[in-house]
């Protein structure tokens, strides 16, 4: 008789997915503050994923491990068609700022043992496409002391992909772990008049820090 033994197979896949829209805006609007005027939208998000696989088998082992991560986003402060302290007596100063920060971690992890072979994959994969803007257009400022438009994106990333098999006689493995990031950051004035008793300014700044890792090992 004849005995056929089927692999001991697995899959893992996880998936995370965050689209998000921040906003802060004063639009069509006649505005007089005493002091401050101050329009300010942040965004902050962590997101954490991994996928793992592992077996053991008598003959054949086979497993692949997929995670992915997604995160698609808008963060906007925004004066637009108005009027901001158009009295001489009024208001110290106009601060329009964006903020996005966030912190993503994406890991796959495969790892197999058999007698006789052993089949592994581990796929990470991590996009993230954010604008942040800080928007004067189409409007009129006064302020005695500052006018400033301000964005900031910060992120921090760890992106990996492992795979590890072992067996008597064949063992095969691939990692692959891919990070793609797409960034806006913008401060813009457009079509405005602006009139300032000390500075007006405009800053924008990205600071990212990437980590990206496949590795795979295999012995037979």
């Amino acid at each position: 008789s004849t005995r056929t033994t089927c692999p001991d197979w697995t899959v893992s896949i996880a998936v995370n997915t965050l689209i998000y829209d921040t906003d802060a805006s004063i639009q069509g609007a006649q505005v007089l503050a005493a002091e401050k005027t101050k329009v300010s939208a942040t965004d902050g998000s962590v997101m954490l994923n991994l996928a793992g696989t592992g077996q053991g088998a008598e003959k054949a082992a086979v497993g692949v491990a997929i995670a992915v991560n997604t995160l698609v986003g808008s963060t906007n402060a925004r004066v637009e068609n108005s009027s901001v302290n158009r009295s001489n007596d009024k208001g110290t100063d106009l601060n329009v700022s964006a903020l996005r920060w966030g912190a993503l971690a994406t890991a796959a992890i495969a790892g197999q043992g058999a007698k006789e072979w052993a089949v592994g994959g581990s796929f990470a994969l991590g996009t993230v496409v954010a604008m942040t803007e800080a928007k004067l257009a189409n409007s009129a400022v006064y302020a005695s002391n500052d006018i400033g438009l301000s964005s900031l994106d910060a992120s921090g990333t760890l992106n990996g992909a492992g795979s590890f098999q072992g067996s008597g006689k064949v063992a095969a493995g691939a990692a692959v772990s891919v990070y793609t990031l797409v960034n806006s950051i913008k401060s813009t004035v457009e079509d405005s008049e602006l009139s300032a008793g000390n500075d007006i300014y405009l800053n924008s700044k990205n600071i990212a820090v990437i980590g990206n890792l496949a590795v795979a090992g295999q012995g037979a």
